[in-house]
């Protein structure tokens, strides 16, 4: 059985992956500011609350359509007493409208999902329902507020059922991509009749980085062909791994070509 390792926040993203890409919408990581601002809150947690622990690690492993899924992650905070409290800590400009986001879509939205995610979690390892509670803090002006979550453990295994169907589906498609890939890599042909003076070399050069996993700078003059130089071994090995290339440019022209 194959096996996929899922962090909990990867896990409560909506697959295929849509939304906003705005900082705020709860599809983004957290900026500098936001790791600071939660350290705050549990700083102050831990001095308030005996019973208060910060950065929880708690994971767990689902069997589903031939592959084996383990979901993992950290509680920002937890306050063990009865019944227990899961908190997130999520860190944004304006509360106000975080909270109304939260409100009109706590069914879908990956931070509602994420928190209730850890709450099965903690269930499944403790036997317990946990409170759920989002703390939401201001970048702005450091203002906070609770948005509290139930747990409802039915209407949560439904969608898990459905997530695991998704993330099956992924990993298929994925094998898929991989095994097309491989195949391509064995009928990948130089574009041109042959390579120009000096791409030999570079391109010998970067199939000997490549083959150790060595990072390489190149440094070339102009007219050499550094591009396909460069992408010709760099893309063949990508695809005999069943990988990908990330290209970047400096110039919109070069990211047209």
């Amino acid at each position: 059985m194959k096996k996929i390792s899922l962090a909990v926040s990867d896990f409560a993203l909506p697959c295929p992956r849509e939304g906003s890409i705005e900082t705020h919408s709860g599809l983004g990581r957290a900026p500098v500011t936001g790791i600071e601002l939660h350290q705050k809150v549990q700083r102050q947690r831990l001095k308030e609350h005996s019973a208060y622990q910060a950065e929880v690690p708690i994971k767990h492993t689902f069997e589903h359509g031939g592959y084996t899924f383990e979901i993992g992650g950290r509680m920002d905070g937890l306050f063990n007493g009865e019944p227990p409290k899961i908190e997130e800590i999520k860190s944004t400009f304006n509360i106000y409208d975080l909270f109304r986001k939260l409100k009109d879509a706590q069914d879908v939205h990956p931070y509602c999902l994420q928190l209730r995610t850890y709450g099965y979690l903690y269930w499944l390892k403790n036997k317990a329902v946990p409170d759920l509670t989002l703390h939401l803090i201001s970048t702005r002006n450091s203002e906070s507020m609770d948005f509290d979550l139930a747990l409802n453990l039915p209407q949560y295994k439904k969608w898990l059922a459905l997530r695991l169907d998704e993330l099956v589906e992924e990993a298929k498609r994925a094998e898929k991509r991989f095994k097309r890939r491989q195949k391509a890599a064995k009928t990948f042909t130089f574009p041109f009749d042959r390579p120009r003076s000096g791409q030999i070399e570079l391109i010998e050069t970067i199939e000997q980085s490549l083959e150790v996993n060595q990072p390489l700078l190149v440094q070339a003059p102009t007219g050499l062909g550094k591009t396909i130089g460069v992408l010709y071994p760099t893309l063949k090995e990508a695809l005999a791994r069943g990988q990908r290339v990330a290209y970047v440019t400096p110039k919109n022209s070069q990211h047209q070509v």
